[in-house]
Parts: C-alpha cells; structure tokens; sequence
C-alpha cells in the first residue's frame, strides 16, 4: 500500500512542477506579446506603408 502513496505522491508532485511551468510560460509568452505589439514594424516602404515584400522586389517579371 506504501507504493500506491508513494506513487500518487511522486504523480502529483510531477504535475505541479508541470503547472508552474506552463504559467511561467504563459507570462513570459505575455510580455513578448506586449513588447512587439509596442515595437515598431520591421518593414516600411518608402511612403510609411506596411509591405508583404521588401521595397524593389517586383514579382511581375516572374510570369
């Protein structure tokens, strides 16, 4: 009967490191999410725009 505890005991133990792991996650995930959104956007175009491409790549040419 010793073993069963025991058993539980190292089971719940795993899955509470488990859940403080997944809500440290959590938060850090959080913050990265608010440092990009305050972050500016890494591709403009010469007029301010936001662009799909980097500025001169012309996919016309290709068809």
């Amino acid at each position: 009967m010793k073993y069963v505890d025991a058993g539980y005991v190292v089971c719940l133990s795993v899955l509470f490191v488990y859940s403080i792991g997944i809500v440290l996650r959590r938060r850090r995930l959080l913050r990265t999410v608010d440092a990009v959104d305050d972050a500016e956007p890494r591709f403009q175009s010469r007029e301010g725009t936001l662009q799909d491409e980097p500025v001169g790549s012309d996919r016309s040419e290709e068809f």
